[in-house]
């Protein structure tokens, strides 16, 4: 892919060029990402992404209450549609630093995941996601997201349960959450 500043420089495979319609959002210390679609020519490099993840990040990320364990290169990265969206964060030169995606499960659920480059997740952007995920999955009849979480992972089950009202139930070695979308707007209006 050629940038529009340099058009005979290539962007590395974990960077895309940035599309006119990426939302522009400044994080806390002044970080610039821009939060868009993803779509199906941004697969190669949100897979890169997802590869370049600590692998205890990666274990639980989607699926894992069907109790699989997918080939990241083959996770979908949900192109936007009414059972299924994905959301792809990238700094000012196209570098992804944040995927979220959720896919319809059955009836008015949805499981979700959202991933963020470790630089990146003390800066909100996580669960900036996934406010975007819910709000979007709200107007696809979406009530609830469905995510299974380690009980050793502190941090992502802080990133569900403080910004949305979560019920929690012990299963088998995992925490199961149950989220409401319609909580986007608290967290909309947090931020």
């Amino acid at each position: 892919m050629l940038t529009a500043s340099n058009p005979l420089k290539r962007l590395p495979s974990t960077h895309i060029a940035l599309p006119h319609a990426a939302e522009r959002v400044v994080l806390p210390g002044g970080h610039l990402v821009f939060i868009r679609s993803a779509e199906a020519s941004d697969d190669p490099a949100i897979a890169e992404f997802l590869s370049g993840l600590l692998r205890s990040s990666r274990a639980f990320r989607l699926f894992a209450s069907a109790g699989e364990q997918r080939d990241l290169a083959k996770t979908p990265t949900a192109h936007a549609g009414v059972d299924q969206s994905g959301l792809l964060a990238q700094t000012e030169d196209g570098r992804v630093v944040g995927h979220g995606i959720y896919v319809r499960l059955y009836g008015a659920r949805a499981e979700v995941a959202v991933e963020v480059a470790g630089d990146y997740r003390p800066l909100g952007l996580a669960t900036l996601l996934l406010a975007r995920l819910a709000q979007i999955a709200e107007q696809h009849t979406i009530s609830h997201f469905i995510v299974d979480v380690l009980p050793a992972d502190l941090d992502r089950l802080a990133l569900y349960c403080d910004s949305f009202d979560a019920s929690a139930e012990q299963i088998g070695g995992l925490v199961a959450l149950k989220l409401r979308t319609a909580d986007w707007r608290q967290v909309r209006a947090d931020r």
